[in-house]
């Protein structure tokens, strides 16, 4: 009666106040339920982020325990080791001190430019060590996992040997060629897939300065002396700084080619350098056409021309057939 008479008396509305009483508990409940929302994800972020902190310090105790475990990459420099001198450099010394003409009837080698001993050629060893360094940064940016284990600083390029981890395939370093050429900032990068003799996988990067190799390097070396050929070419130095010594006889073709500038008469004159520097006019006799009348003219005179340098095409072209002919001739009587 009492609650039935205060309702008539306030004019109230139970089912009014049932209402308000639900929307408002169902507005604490959301905010409670926003509430717990944000600590919770508040703390899944400061688990992340202790994760995360936890994560950069292992890499970094890692990095820092791999670094002094590293063991310093093996530079191999030939061009920096003395080169000895062959035997028939000294056989011309020594025959200096009695006469000026050449031994063996031959042009005397000192005759050629030699290099500069207070010339500084190449990179330094900690060039080579940072090169390294960097390489291996560039490797890992592409998700490649490789150490550096051995340098070999050549004339025009320098080639690191690199032990990739377990599991990467050779496919994948020779895919980032390009990739690394970009981010090196060079002009190509060359991978060397397979080294005969070795579990590592070579990278190839040309020089900024390339050096110079002079001629009279190649043929003082021993290699050049040793050849027995009279038609041995002088061909430069390999990636390791090895002279490079080739047999004319036991190329059935050779084909020069290249663009404006490349090198090609300098590559055809220390050719034809090298054949006048190991045999005499009794051994090699040769025939050259110059139909630019400028390439070859220097030779004009010299005893192992069989004819004076041709720069008439029809007279290049009849010498040409006496060529063919006397070919097959020679072939006759070895038959």
């Amino acid at each position: 009666m009492f609650l039935f008479g205060l309702t008539a008396f306030l004019d109230i509305s139970w089912l009014r106040v049932m209402d308000v009483i639900g929307r408002l508990f169902i507005e604490i409940a959301a905010r409670a339920g926003d509430a717990g929302h944000r600590v919770l994800a508040m703390v899944q972020q400061r688990r992340e982020i202790q994760r995360s902190a936890e994560h950069r310090r292992e890499a970094l105790e890692k990095h820092v325990e791999k670094k002094q475990q590293r063991v310093a990459p093996i530079i191999e420099a030939p061009l920096a080791q003395k080169k000895e001198d062959s035997k028939r450099v000294a056989r011309e010394r020594q025959g200096n001190l009695f006469r000026i003409s050449a031994v063996d009837g031959l042009p005397a080698l000192h005759l050629l430019d030699e290099q500069q001993k207070d010339e500084e050629r190449g990179y330094s060893t900690n060039d080579l060590e940072a090169m390294s360094r960097l390489l291996e940064l560039k490797l890992k940016d592409y998700g490649v996992e490789a150490e550096v284990v051995a340098v070999f600083p050549g004339p025009v390029i320098t080639r690191f040997e690199i032990q990739p981890a377990a599991g990467i395939k050779v496919s994948r370093i020779s895919g980032l060629a390009k990739d690394l050429a970009r981010s090196l900032a060079v002009i190509s990068v060359r991978v060397v897939e397979v080294i005969p003799g070795k579990s590592v996988v070579g990278i190839e990067i040309p020089n900024v300065d390339r050096d110079i190799v002079l001629m009279s390097e190649v043929l003082k070396s021993h290699a050049y002396d040793a050849a027995q050929s009279s038609l041995s070419l002088a061909l430069g130095h390999d990636i390791a700084g090895q002279p490079v010594v080739e047999d004319l006889g036991k190329m059935p073709h050779l084909l020069v080619a290249g663009t404006t500038g490349s090198g090609k008469s300098v590559g055809i004159n220390a050719m034809i350098l090298s054949i006048l520097f190991k045999a005499s006019p009794e051994d090699v006799r040769m025939i050259m056409i110059d139909p630019k009348m400028l390439e070859l003219a220097v030779y004009e005179g010299i005893p192992h021309l069989l004819t004076p340098v041709v720069t008439d095409m029809k007279d290049a072209a009849n010498a040409l057939r006496w060529c063919v002919a006397e070919m097959e001739r020679r072939y006759r009587l070895m038959a």
